[in-house]
């Protein structure tokens, strides 16, 4: 989620450093999906929030 004012349009660009984050931590295996949601209030008027739902497979 991202706290933004009315009229902004570019959420999917806010999270792009969070994606930078996952690739460059885990490499092909931090490959994901997301989506990007506009809010206009946060808890704690956080800017941005990251929910991330993982699995780790043990070879």
């Amino acid at each position: 989620h991202i706290q933004a004012a009315e009229g902004f349009k570019e959420h999917s660009d806010v999270l792009d450093g969070a994606s930078d984050v996952f690739n460059q931590v885990f490499g092909e295996k931090g490959l994901h999906t997301r989506s990007a949601l506009g809010i206009y209030q946060s808890p704690m008027d956080a800017p941005v929030l990251v929910y991330v739902l993982a699995e780790i497979i043990q070879p």
